[in-house]
């Protein structure tokens, strides 16, 4: 990943110069340093084992993914972080067509903040000083993914590996329903299955396909995440909300 994050510092460096620069290159060595690179093929999202951490947006802003925040174990209280990321949170804005609307609940060091978009934060970076407030949350979460439980990772990953951007943040929340609710278990080719009072779920991860309907035209389906549900019916892109009477 090395060449990624080396092409990553240099387009940093056509756009930023003195104080703010040199904050950048350090966070940006920080997360390298703990295997957080970016994905030069996903609009600039830092990674960690596949899970988005932070999108870098423009010159002043770094928006996070979609995720509760609190300390890990042996951390230090940090009032300063705490007011940091409080006043970070990035409500809904009700964009237009946003498949993510109203939003979601996330939970940040104890507090409750409701129908946040799927950008959790909007850290606004540089100062400089801001710094180790950025590396504490990219720290923080990556301890997170780490001690996620396996199956519910592995889940994530087919997820990741398969939707598109819009597309990954409901399905993740579906996710935690599916853990939250049933026994889940894997089944083969990103085909998993959840069961409760004798009633089973099927989820699947789909990769696009080309139907042709003759030599030179034909139609795209694109890749999804498919509930079957007990009564047989396919739902695709579930989310929670829609589909919690029909399961």
């Amino acid at each position: 990943m090395n060449e990624h994050v080396t092409a990553f510092e240099n387009e940093v460096k056509a756009n930023l110069k003195g104080a703010a620069l040199t904050a950048t290159l350090d966070l940006i060595a920080h997360l390298a340093a703990n295997e957080i690179y970016p994905d030069p093929n996903d609009h600039n999202w830092f990674k960690y084992k596949g899970e988005m951490i932070f999108f870098f947006m423009g010159k002043s802003s770094i928006y996070t993914s979609n995720f509760d925040l609190d300390y890990a174990p042996g951390m230090e209280k940090d009032e300063n972080l705490e007011q940091y990321v409080l006043a970070s949170v990035n409500k809904c804005a009700k964009h237009k067509g946003c498949i993510d609307l109203p939003g979601y609940d996330r939970v940040l060091f104890g507090q409750t903040f409701e129908k946040l978009c799927r950008s959790t934060m909007c850290l606004k970076f540089p100062p400089a000083k801001n710094l180790p407030f950025v590396k504490k949350i990219a720290d923080i979460r990556k301890y997170t993914i780490d001690n996620m439980p396996e199956l519910k990772r592995d889940l994530r990953a087919d997820i990741n590996s398969t939707l598109d951007y819009h597309l990954k943040t409901p399905a993740h929340q579906f996710v935690d329903f599916l853990f939250e609710n049933y026994e889940v278990k894997r089944g083969e080719d990103k085909t998993w299955y959840a069961s409760k009072d004798g009633k089973e779920l099927k989820i699947e991860a789909k990769d696009g396909v080309w139907i042709p309907h003759t030599e030179t035209e034909g139609e795209w389906i694109p890749n999804k995440l498919v509930l079957t549900t007990p009564s047989g019916e396919e739902i695709e892109n579930p989310i929670v909300e829609e589909v919690r009477e029909k399961i």
